[in-house]
């Protein structure tokens, strides 16, 4: 299944969430990709390790720590990991009790982040701002923001993307209607609650307050949920392996053609940036009576409202 895991890089490296960290974030990028990292270590404990619900919770403490905002993330790993272990073995009874002891890491790991999050801001004098991190938000907003972001992706091909994430969606009804006929009705009926409850945990960090790309991480992984709905129900079929690795080799170059203009956009604006504040530099040096380092500056307005970024460009015209 060479196909399909080259399918699987691909969703996992060129998504919106990994262009943002790099491209606005990059300082924080190594806090971010370890949180997703322990994420799917907390899962793995709790479900192929089997060591329990407090060993998960603890290391996803540790991830919520790093990133607040990948509890999306463990959240919409857990309906992927469960739903993968129903279609492979048909056990709705294991399938039950894995949802339940991963639902108890998600809740026992937030708690013990939050209590500790209180206990830091009141140590500091802080009280006033200890507010819970994820709650108050629009239900609704928050449900649907999966499926604003993978029908506008960042990507230089908007329109093939498009109508690859409708087919991608429109495979999940197939699989529906195909574990109806294959895995019986039960298991149908849980795998279509897991497909339900997907954008909703994907989406549960947007539940705080406004969106951000950094926060999307979570949203890449409905690629890998149809990769492996795919895998499990047709996994036998040679020309639909090779159609998932074309799809996805097509996202892949369009987020990387992309990912090229946004940081060849930033290393410009850096050097504009540079050029700028190193003439409003000299030019402070050359007040009479200006000490380096001793006297104080303040810098007021915004570099595109100053007539030194519309000189230096028309010197470099």
């Amino acid at each position: 299944q060479k196909p399909a895991l080259f399918a699987l890089c691909a969703a996992m490296n060129g998504n919106a969430a990994v262009l943002s960290i790099c491209a606005g974030s990059l300082h924080t990028a190594d806090a971010s990709f370890l949180a997703l990292l322990l994420c799917a270590i907390a899962c793995a404990l709790c479900m192929r390790v089997r060591f329990g619900v407090i060993p998960g919770a603890l290391v996803l403490t540790a991830a919520l720590a790093l990133d607040s905002s990948c509890c999306a993330y463990f959240g919409a790993l857990m309906i992927i990991t469960a739903a993968s272990d129903l279609l492979a073995s048909g056990d709705v009874k294991g399938f039950l009790a894995d949802a339940a002891r991963l639902l108890g890491v998600l809740i026992a790991g937030v708690a013990i982040y939050l209590l500790g999050y209180a206990l830091m801001l009141r140590r500091s004098g802080f009280d006033e701002q200890i507010q819970p991190f994820f709650f108050g938000g629009d239900l609704i907003q928050a449900y649907l923001s999966p499926f604003r972001a993978l029908f506008a992706p960042l990507t230089v091909y908007p329109l093939l993307n498009t109508v690859l994430r409708a087919l991608f969606a429109l495979s999940c009804l197939f699989a529906l209607v195909h574990c109806a006929r294959t895995k019986g009705k039960t298991v149908t009926l849980l795998l279509t609650v897991s497909l339900l409850l997907f954008p909703l945990l994907s989406g549960l960090t947007l539940l705080a307050g406004q969106e951000s790309l950094q926060i999307t991480a979570a949203h890449c992984l409905f690629d890998v949920l149809v990769i492996m709905l795919i895998c499990r129900l047709w996994g036998g079929s040679v020309r639909l392996q090779k159609a998932l690795g074309t799809a996805f080799a097509v996202l892949a170059l369009g987020g990387i053609v992309f990912s090229n203009q946004v940081y060849l956009k930033k290393n410009l604006e850096f050097e504009s940036t540079l050029s700028i504040m190193s003439r409003v530099i000299a030019r402070a040096e050359a007040v009479e009576g200006y000490q380096p380092g001793s006297t104080p500056v303040a810098i007021i307005g915004t570099p595109d409202r100053s007539i030194l970024p519309s000189s230096a460009r028309a010197s470099n015209t």
